[in-house]
């Protein structure tokens, strides 16, 4: 699942719930149907994790922060630690020396390398090369090509999740606005292009207007705009967010 929002959103603040980093102020978490809170230590070994900021002691070398972090995994595995090191070409150099990306990748490295059950990722594609980038996206296909293992992925560059995610959910201002198959967001969601004084007729999530004609999102089938002199195409998650949350730009 693909978590999308705007900044302030609430995302990151999500995956700390999860995490049991910050206390929810109503409600109840579940993974793996137990007790977020008091299965924590059985939760987390099944569970790894990708933030925007670096979490590890940055003195240390990655070989250094590995042969701690095996310590409270109990499926570490050296082969595939080592060999994810070889794939992305990680640096054993000070975690604080690294480069944001090479950082980035770490925390990857380290999600990966305990046969997690369920990745949380936190803008983890977030300054990485567009080639270290496709990588990523490649492994992380990998590690879901069994069918037993889920993700949770959030992030600001929409076109990643477009190539991943089976699912979308839109966050915005703390509540959830859709939670939708991808395949589903094609069909419902539609970028419309015709002149202002039409498109204003039209029920859209938001649009905006330019000096010759207007461009917006509806939400719906699209058999319904087949009688409007416009131009419809179907909508990408940056267009869906963008409009959704700012509505009506002149």
């Amino acid at each position: 699942m693909g978590l999308i929002g705007e900044n302030g959103a609430g995302k990151t603040t999500l995956m700390k719930i999860l995490l049991n980093l910050v206390r929810a102020e109503e409600g109840q978490v579940k993974i793996f149907g137990k007790d977020h809170v008091k299965e924590e230590i059985t939760i987390k070994d099944r569970i790894g994790f990708v933030f925007e900021e670096n979490p590890y002691y940055e003195n240390l070398k990655p070989s250094q922060v590995a042969k701690i972090l095996s310590l409270a995994y109990s499926r570490w595995d050296w082969n595939y630690y080592r060999d994810l090191v070889k794939l992305f070409g990680l640096s054993e150099k000070p975690i604080a020396k690294l480069s944001k990306g090479q950082k980035m990748i770490f925390s990857f490295i380290v999600a990966l390398s305990h046969h997690a059950e369920l990745l949380l990722l936190d803008e983890p594609t977030a300054g990485l090369d567009p080639v270290v980038r496709r990588e990523f996206l490649n492994e992380l296909r990998n590690y879901l090509a069994g069918g037993d293992r889920s993700v949770f992925f959030s992030t600001h560059i929409t076109t990643d999740l477009e190539l991943v995610a089976d699912k979308i959910a839109f966050l915005h201002k703390g509540n959830i606005l859709f939670s939708e198959d991808v395949d589903e967001l094609s069909n419902k969601y539609h970028l419309v292009r015709a002149e202002k004084s039409l498109l204003m007729k039209v029920d859209l999530i938001g649009y905006e207007e330019k000096k010759t004609h207007a461009i917006g999102v509806y939400e719906g089938e699209r058999s319904d705009l087949e009688t409007l002199p416009c131009s419809v195409e179907p909508a990408s998650l940056e267009d869906i967010m963008y409009f959704a949350t700012r509505g009506r730009h002149v």
